[in-house]
């Protein structure tokens, strides 16, 4: 699971012009991925101790009575989407086991390689079983405007505004 973001900008010829001179000379956003990166997995992080509660969908269903029982006596204590600790490691510590991290001179792609990741994040329905969606990656309006001023920031300084 990767966190894809695109901006599209519809319309506006002087606005297309600007981002065309950008395109120009910016080659390399590299040097800001990092940055990105690091306050995404925060946004993750939070998610994972608000129990989805801090992303833009609210908080994660709750656990079925008869599986929160379950999971209290085999694995006390564990919240939501927590048992081993497996899924969460691979989605906010960068170089974990399953963790994604990849940057290239125009792209960061950051998630899960870990199969429950999406199977949560999605929820899931077949032969009468039913996982809700419980979002990972869910970011809100203003996070999302987060990441767009760590970009705009950069794009400033290299076109010397």
């Amino acid at each position: 699971m990767g966190v894809d973001i695109k901006i599209k900008v519809v319309g506006s010829e002087r606005v297309q012009r600007v981002l065309r001179t950008v395109d120009t000379k910016i080659k390399n956003f590299r040097p800001i991925w990092d940055d990105v990166g690091d306050y995404v997995r925060g946004v993750f992080k939070r998610q994972f101790s608000s129990q989805g509660a801090s992303g833009q969908t609210g908080a994660w269903e709750p656990l079925t009575p008869a599986y929160a029982k379950w999971k209290e006596k085999n694995y006390p204590g564990r919240p939501i989407l927590v048992m081993t600790g497996q899924l969460k490691r691979s989605v906010i510590q960068k170089g974990s086991s399953g963790n994604i991290y990849k940057k290239t001179k125009n792209k960061l792609v950051m998630g899960t390689e870990n199969k429950l990741g999406i199977i949560h994040h999605k929820g899931y329905r077949k032969r009468g079983r039913y996982l809700p969606p419980r979002p990972i990656i869910d970011l809100t309006k203003f996070q999302f405007k987060r990441v767009f001023t760590i970009i705009q920031n950069y794009v400033k300084k290299a076109m010397g505004s």
